[in-house]
């Protein structure tokens, strides 16, 4: 068991911050209530939290959170792929109507259309893979999705247990 509080490490972080060894902080699966007491104790304030975020499960009151303080939200899992862990036969991110079609609309792969929405929402994401030819389509997102796309893809939102 790790000694120490969550609190004990932000202010190690900070004072490696004031040495000059790094220059930004930021935390990972914070809550709202755990980002709240970080943000009235902090001397530095977290530049990013990272935590889980796809279309049904956008995480929008942390996001909120983060727009408002001005911390980057980056979203991990944004994919969908956690759902399949909780036993789904299929990814109900990738194969959802609303991503089929606008990935029809702009002629690119349900995952360029997930990840573009969640750029567009302001998210920094960090897609994962092993194959080659889903990386190069993990960063080719030089397109945008229409307003009439975004709010169906934002319409998933907490549609799935």
């Amino acid at each position: 068991m790790p000694e120490g509080s969550w609190q004990d490490s932000w202010r190690a972080l900070e004072q490696l911050v004031a040495s000059g060894q790094i220059l930004s902080i930021g935390v990972s699966n914070f809550d709202l209530s755990e980002l709240r007491e970080l943000w009235l104790m902090a001397n530095v304030k977290p530049a990013v939290v990272q935590r889980n975020s796809d279309p049904l499960n956008p995480d929008t009151l942390v996001q909120q959170y983060a727009r408002l303080t001005g911390m980057q939200y980056q979203g991990y899992s944004t994919l969908g792929s956690q759902w399949l862990m909780k036993g789904y036969p299929c990814n109900p991110v990738l194969t959802h109507p609303a991503v089929i079609k606008a990935a029809h609309e702009v002629q690119r792969s349900p995952a360029q259309v997930v990840l573009r929405w969640a750029l567009q929402n302001g998210q920094a994401v960090i897609p994962r893979s092993a194959q080659p030819g889903r990386i190069w389509n993990n960063i080719a997102l030089d397109f945008e999705l229409s307003a009439a796309a975004m709010q169906s893809i934002d319409e998933m939102a907490n549609t799935l247990a």
